[in-house]
């Protein structure tokens, strides 16, 4: 349903503009004459450095800011989530976020309190971490992207926007054929976390033509927000062509304007900082996508790619992670051609030498979360395991959450064959979890982990299975958002563990043991289809 139009108070704005400061350099925005500056609050929750997140369920939330006239940001998370991590090290610690956080409800929604999951799917949210912004009736402005940075910040803070309605609502206006968007509807769109829409303001919508129309039809003056919508519309392009199923036919034309667009925006330093996202990720998607293999144009298009990933790596207000995710890209622009090309010594010590240099910047807990996830990803991706078991070993006793870390030791040890050690991470991730949700989640890990490494332990399989469920029992709305998305999975993995029928006898087990919970759920609770429908028939 699309929300309703509201005219909003200028807090909401306030909000918006933390939520657009997800990108390095300034903004194409001018503040506006008289506007207001309250960064220089000097209340007792700046002085503590600390926001003051709201305590209660979210209904007492959006109740008191419906009573205040206050808008709500709704940061949805965990502790483990290096996303999660880099946001708290960037935005939430930044003294103008607390500044402004007054102006609004903040709520933290922890996935793992009692109810998160079936609030979070209430709100479909995807993935942690997601931020969202309502109005004070309730309305559904926007989705922030996370993993963004605290940048373009003082800009944006002082636009005096009015009448901003929901990235919905004008999602409609632009395929509706309705008024045209001003500049700052334009920017609302350009920075919506359109990965995790979720059905949202794309529901029934074609995306393609959405971002080719937005692309087409956005204001030139605004530089910067039309070079965000380009990309959206580009990544889009690019998934399009890629689709085995259904590949779209590019053209000579379109393929000679996607370069055009890709080689302004790398060639713009203010660009790369504003796309910085996009910049560390898509080299290889849009190489592949709109020039051929060892064709001069790819070589060209890759090389200003590089210049794009140096001026991130050297920029000291772009945090750590994304920093060190320059090796990712060039990592990424090095197998363009397929994952097993083989990567020269000096380009594997220039990653270790880049990591090791991460590794020792990073500090704070929340910083080195992040970090340290980046530092995996690269290392696993390289096929660097010596140096990824050395730094992730490192960091168990450095970690908040080192059960976060433990199945990537899992995954070290089953690469080197040592199926024993493997387990044993698994299992010691899943003992070592805390919070209901990542407890599944981690159990999830462990089970899957033993029909793929000892298929034939039929014993230990049926225990440990029955472990991880007896903890779903007795917790109200225990199969909602990340849950019921893992059982799902989970169904599949043991019905092709079963594929023969030669584990009939635990399949049978194990689903009674699921009926035993589900029993205890209200058979008008959603919830209980997807208790039910486990293994049902398997």
């Amino acid at each position: 349903m699309i929300p309703k139009q509201v005219t909003l108070p200028a807090s909401l704005f306030l909000i918006m503009a933390l939520a657009l400061a997800g990108c390095s350099g300034s903004d194409d925005v001018e503040a506006p004459v008289g506007a207001a500056n309250t960064a220089t609050d000097s209340s007792a929750q700046i002085a503590a450095n600390k926001i003051q997140w709201f305590e209660g369920s979210t209904a007492e939330a959006f109740a008191k800011a419906r009573k205040e006239g206050k808008p709500l940001f709704l940061f949805w998370g965990t502790d483990w989530c290096p996303d999660c991590s880099q946001v708290k090290a960037t935005i939430f610690s930044g003294r103008e976020f607390i500044a402004k956080s007054r102006l609004f409800v903040p709520v933290y929604l922890d996935g793992d309190t009692e109810n998160a999951q079936r609030t979070g799917e209430e709100f479909g949210v995807k993935g942690y971490p997601t931020m969202m912004v309502f109005s004070p009736q309730g309305d559904e402005i926007t989705r922030i992207p996370g993993g963004i940075g605290s940048k373009r910040y003082n800009n944006v803070l002082d636009l005096a926007l009015n009448d901003i309605q929901p990235v919905a609502r004008l999602v409609e206006r632009v395929t509706g054929g309705g008024p045209a968007l001003n500049k700052n509807e334009y920017r609302l769109l350009a920075y919506y976390s359109w990965d995790q829409d979720n059905e949202r303001a794309l529901a029934g919508k074609n995306k393609l033509k959405l971002f080719e129309n937005l692309s087409a039809i956005c204001p030139p003056p605004l530089t910067e927000t039309c070079s965000r919508i380009d990309i959206e519309y580009l990544s889009t392009l690019a998934r399009a062509i890629a689709d085995d199923d259904n590949p779209f036919a590019l053209s000579e034309n379109l393929k000679n304007k996607a370069l055009k667009k890709l080689r302004s925006l790398l060639q713009d330093r203010k660009l790369v900082l504003v796309n910085l996202q996009f910049v560390l990720s898509s080299s290889a998607e849009m190489a592949r996508a709109f020039t051929s293999s060892q064709s001069p144009r790819r070589a060209s298009l890759l090389g200003l790619w590089d210049q794009a990933l140096k001026i991130i790596a050297a920029d000291p207000k772009v945090s750590l992670m994304d920093r060190l995710y320059t090796s990712r890209g060039r990592l990424r622009m090095a197998r363009i051609d397929g994952p097993e090309q083989p990567l020269s010594p000096e380009f594997q010590q220039r990653i270790a030498d880049h990591i090791d240099w991460a590794d020792q910047q990073a500090i704070s807990p929340d910083e080195r979360q992040a970090v340290i996830d980046a530092a995996w990803n690269i290392l696993s991706a390289a096929g660097m395991d010596e140096k990824a078991t050395e730094l992730i070993t490192r960091e168990l006793g450095k970690s908040n959450a080192p059960y976060y870390f433990m199945p990537f030791l899992a995954k070290l040890a089953e690469r080197s064959g040592n199926i024993d050690e493997a387990v044993d991470w698994l299992r010691r991730a899943y003992d070592e979890s805390s919070g209901s949700a990542t407890r599944f989640q981690w159990g999830y890990k462990y089970i899957t982990g033993l029909l793929r490494l000892v298929p034939a332990d039929i014993g230990l399989i049926e225990k440990e299975t029955i472990r991880v469920f007896d903890e779903l029992d007795g917790h109200e709305n225990a199969f909602y958002q990340r849950t019921r998305q893992r059982l799902g999975k989970l169904d599949a993995k043991f019905r092709e563990w079963n594929a023969d029928g030669a584990n009939d006898k635990s399949i049978r087990l194990i689903y009674t043991k699921m009926q035993t919970i589900c029993s205890s759920i209200p058979e008008t609770d959603e919830s209980r289809t997807t208790c039910d429908s486990f293994l049902a028939e398997a």
